[in-house]
């Protein structure tokens, strides 16, 4: 029985074995280089997360003041048709309405 197993070729032949573990090199490369982008677009992800957050926080506020100056907007109007005199704090419904104006455009354009 061993003399059958020596005159046996081997399994593969070094051609092959050799081209299947630079195969192998490669695939590990490209796996490293994977992985390197994938931590990568990770930190991106959480990133434009804290941005979206932060944006969202910014649109809420805009949102409040908005409502808040057509609130003003609304008392100034019934104010105006019983025939009393100018807004909260002072203001004519012009100044409200510049306010509500340039909430409308958003806060890096706000004054």
């Amino acid at each position: 029985m061993a003399l059958m197993l020596v005159g046996l070729p081997a399994c593969v032949s070094q051609g092959t074995y050799d081209q299947t573990l630079k195969d192998l090199q490669s695939t590990k490369s490209h796996l490293d280089r994977l992985r390197v982008q994938n931590e990568a677009l990770n930190k991106q992800v959480i990133g434009l997360k804290e941005s979206n957050a932060k944006h969202k926080e910014e649109l809420d506020k805009t949102n409040a003041q908005i409502a808040s100056l057509k609130e003003e907007v609304s008392k100034e109007r019934r104010l105006q048709a019983l025939g009393e005199g100018p807004g909260p704090a002072g203001q004519g419904i012009g100044e409200v309405q510049e306010g509500l104006d340039a909430g409308a455009r958003g806060p890096e354009t706000a004054v």
